[in-house]
């Protein structure tokens, strides 16, 4: 979502006073999705892609620089944001759930502690609480808004020969081979999967059935076989682990 769109809904919120809460999520997606043609007219047009398990993210050595929440969050409503109740930062470090208040968007000592210390690939959530006026009733009211970004490796994974090979790739394993006589007219199916340090994909999992079992093994097996990768990096050149989704379904769903 672009930082004007974000900005309006978040103002249209806070002036009607109809919500209590309210959470923005920046899709990103690292392979475009492409459709294929099918010259069967019991087969559909198919989509995949293959992306970040994650909407919005930011990268684990940036937040060793950050000073201000609107230095992680892009599109954050500074412009009109200004009488905060309390923004508590929350995320996952060394294994365990740590959070931090502080007064406004100006980061504490402790939130940015946690900030460098959070683990790659946890969920960072921001709760901004502040005071507006309802304009119905001309009653200042306290608002939340969350705000939620994923922690990735400085130089993320990458399979091999980029997205022209992988885009093959899933061609042949699973657009192809998708039986004639499955019912595929609104299915989505969903796998998640990580690569890790050695650039393999491990831990495949249906997250979204396609409502056909063969279908659902074809999905594991395309990722569980699938080519190494160019495992991530932290910024200090470590090999790190990433999750992704591999997601398949008939257009228009």
């Amino acid at each position: 979502m672009k930082k004007g769109f974000s900005t309006l809904i978040a103002t249209l919120l806070a002036l009607t006073g109809i919500a209590q809460d309210s959470t923005y999520n920046f899709p990103v997606a690292n392979y475009n999705p492409i459709k294929k043609e099918s010259s069967d007219n019991n087969r559909q047009n198919l989509f995949f892609e293959v992306r970040g398990a994650y909407s919005q993210t930011v990268k684990k050595d940036h937040l060793n620089k950050v000073a201000k929440l609107d230095d992680i969050i892009s599109g954050y409503p500074t412009n009109w944001l200004t009488d905060y109740v309390s923004a508590e930062i929350q995320t996952k470090c060394n294994g365990k759930i740590k959070s931090a208040k502080g007064p406004n968007q100006i980061l504490t000592a402790e939130q940015k502690n946690i900030l460098r210390n959070t683990d790659l690939n946890s969920a960072l959530e921001i709760k901004v609480k502040y005071r507006t006026k309802n304009s119905a009733t001309a009653e200042m009211a306290i608002r939340e808004m969350v705000f939620g970004v994923t922690v990735v490796p400085d130089i993320e994974a990458e399979y091999n020969g980029g997205q022209k090979e992988m885009n093959k790739y899933l061609n042949e394993k699973v657009i192809n081979k998708i039986s004639k006589n499955s019912n595929i007219e609104t299915f989505q199916g969903k796998v998640s999967f990580s690569v890790n340090e050695s650039g393999e994909t491990i831990d495949a999992k249906i997250t979204t059935t396609s409502g056909d079992s063969e279908i659902n093994k074809l999905l594991i097996d395309t990722i569980n076989n699938m080519p190494k990768w160019k495992p991530a990096q932290n910024s200090n050149g470590k090999k790190v682990r990433q999750d992704f989704e591999f997601r398949v379904g008939v257009s228009g769903c």
